[in-house]
């Protein structure tokens, strides 16, 4: 399957693992032009907040909803709040834009378009903005707020062990090869083999035997005379 041929249809998540930074960048473009509903990126305002010159600042969720109808900003703003701790955001609640990480601003924005009604979203771990614990808190998130009914794309470097742990609960698992996606296989478990138990004597059984073995070849010869 082609990088673009992806469509997500179900809830749950896809992981897309392998391939070096490059190809996941090209996943990532290819996917976005056929699947733009999945973007998830800095909301602009977040992005483009200048610290004031004069005035009083306004705080990141002040930001988020100063856009909305009057009739939607408490509700919304009472929302930001509550949630605010499912994705870690919590201690940062009044504070501006400005003076936030891009990881925190990317979390308040996937924060504020859950509550909008956003349900399709493509997550990164590669350390540049999130990292695979803050992704994996993200995504234990949306779909508890979305009761299930999340799509999740993640983009991960997980390989080995921890790759097996992410697909342990069925989540559909994809790996860029040479501009393909290739459906994951679980591997067989390794079979160990136990050698076999040899039959070894003690060496007091040993030295018994060998006397046994003499007293017949003894007994023999004696019979015969």
């Amino acid at each position: 399957m082609k990088y673009s041929e992806l469509r997500p249809e179900e809830s749950g998540r896809i992981v897309i693992f392998g391939g070096t930074m490059a190809e996941k960048d090209a996943f990532e473009d290819a996917f976005l032009i056929n699947n733009p509903s999945f973007a998830t990126e800095i909301l602009p305002e977040l992005a483009n907040y200048k610290k004031p010159k004069l005035g009083r600042y306004k705080t990141v969720c002040d930001v988020l909803v100063k856009g909305l109808k009057k009739s939607l900003r408490k509700t919304v703003l009472n929302e930001l709040i509550r949630e605010s701790k499912g994705v870690n955001v919590d201690g940062i609640i009044y504070r501006a834009p400005y003076a936030m990480s891009g990881g925190q601003k990317l979390r308040w924005s996937i924060l504020y378009n859950a509550i909008m009604g956003k349900k399709e979203f493509l997550l990164r771990d590669d350390e540049v903005l999130m990292d695979p614990e803050t992704a994996a808190t993200v995504e234990s998130w949306l779909m508890r707020y979305t009761h299930n009914s999340a799509i999740i794309v993640r983009i991960t470097e997980a390989t080995g062990d921890a790759l097996g742990t992410m697909l342990a609960g069925g989540d559909k698992g994809l790996e860029l090869v040479n501009g393909d996606l290739v459906t994951y296989v679980k591997p067989a478990p390794k079979v160990t083999e136990v050698p076999k138990a040899e039959d070894t004597k003690s060496e007091e059984q040993t030295k018994i035997a060998k006397i046994l073995q003499m007293k017949d070849k003894y007994n023999g010869l004696f019979s015969k005379k």
